[in-house]
């Protein structure tokens, strides 16, 4: 096991087929669905997950053949997921959030899908597992609405969610990368010379529901955060991030609306409207105050 506190577990020479980080700031891996959900694939596939543990008051890391518990106290979502990378072994490796559930044949179709596309990034789908209240359908759709099956094969000319994406090998740095560098230089790289495929055969649920207060504060601080990130990675492009995120709030509502009231009926997405908007205006505001002032401590906050 190769962790931040911890010695190398040697015993284990295999590659893996297929590594699958999971980041979580605030969950133990005994609680987390997504560990839960891959425990049974992993052994078939002949796979690892690496769970990568930002609490501060997270126990000493625990190993066992097929599950690795990497602990880095008080990271980011974006450090663990560079830790978890440089971590992973595997000849493709997964990212997962910790409240994305994948399906019973996850595994089998990411590997599935790096066998048939040549393409370095497969982006699977995502659906939403918590649609019973407004604000969390909201937080879906602002979210994962171009995650949503059907997908094209060719995505659309946005960056897809770190909810559900796999990497060859070969498109992954040796060393560690920076915190944020995977999401807001590698995947948008990779999508910009179409060396990014999506398949929503490799299908995960979405389930969060953190209630009115802590949505609005987690669209601010994710807004933050990518505008916080991109800046500081790429300082050349602040103005055009700057232009993106002023340009945020109307271009989330003209593409976001319409795929509610499709998926959910004109009468639905004009009750859920609202929440939508207020998500939407957090996020945007989000956006330019990271401009501005930086990323700050809203990454570490980020859930």
């Amino acid at each position: 096991m190769a962790s931040e506190r911890g010695a190398v577990d040697d015993t284990r020479d295999a590659q893996p087929s297929l590594s699958v980080v999971v980041p979580s700031t605030h969950l133990d891996p005994g609680e987390c669905e997504a560990v839960a959900a891959l425990t049974p694939q992993i052994d078939a596939c002949g796979g690892e997950v690496v769970f990568v543990d930002g609490r501060p008051d997270a126990s000493e890391p625990r190993a066992s053949d097929r599950y690795r518990h990497v602990v880095v106290p008080c990271a980011d979502v974006f450090e663990l997921r560079a830790v978890g990378v440089s971590e992973a072994r595997g000849d493709v490796v997964a990212i997962l959030e910790d409240h994305t559930v994948p399906r019973a044949d996850w595994c089998a179709e990411v590997l599935r899908a790096h066998r048939e596309h040549p393409e370095a990034v497969v982006a699977g789908a995502v659906v939403n597992g918590t649609a019973e209240h407004a604000i969390d359908r909201a937080n879906f759709y602002l979210s994962h609405a171009r995650n949503l099956p059907p997908l094209r094969t060719t995505p659309p000319d946005c960056t897809p969610s770190p909810a559900n994406i796999s990497f060859k090998r070969r498109a992954l740095p040796r060393d560690r990368p920076p915190p944020g560098w995977i999401d807001y230089v590698l995947v948008p790289t990779l999508l910009g010379s179409n060396d990014l495929v999506a398949d929503d055969r490799a299908l995960v649920s979405h389930d969060q529901s953190l209630g009115l207060r802590w949505t609005i504060a987690n669209h601010f601080r994710a807004g933050r955060s990518v505008s916080g990130l991109s800046c500081a990675r790429r300082p050349e492009a602040r103005r055009q991030i700057i232009d993106a995120s002023v340009r945020l709030f109307p271009r989330q509502l003209e593409t976001v609306l319409p795929i509610m009231r499709r998926r959910e009926g004109r009468r639905r997405a004009w009750a859920d409207a609202p929440a939508v908007i207020v998500l939407a205006a957090s996020g945007a505001i989000g956006c330019l105050v990271g401009c501005w002032f930086g990323a700050g401590k809203s990454a570490r906050r980020l859930v």
